[in-house]
């Protein structure tokens, strides 16, 4: 069964849908320097990650065209600019 984050779920389902991955939660529960591992179906997010020495929230992707890691801000995210990429 696949599994979709906050944003994804929203646009493929209606936001009177609860989400898979509950992408505020897992920012809520992380301490800066951990790495909350996921998988969304929809934008392909595979961690969520909070700096060490910043507290900064990066979700890092790992389908560009040469299969390369990338690193993408909450507002990117939020915004569904991480999904406007497949659906």
């Amino acid at each position: 069964m696949a599994d979709f984050c906050n944003v994804c779920s929203e646009r493929l389902f209606g936001p009177e849908v609860e989400p898979d991955i509950d992408v505020e939660a897992c920012i809520r529960e992380l301490e800066r320097g951990e790495i909350y591992r996921v998988l969304c179906e929809g934008c392909a997010m595979v961690e969520i990650e909070k700096d060490l020495e910043t507290g900064q929230i990066t979700f890092f992707t790992t389908h560009d065209e040469d299969d390369k890691i990338i690193g993408w801000t909450y507002e990117q995210w939020k915004s569904g600019e991480m999904s406007d990429r497949f659906i």
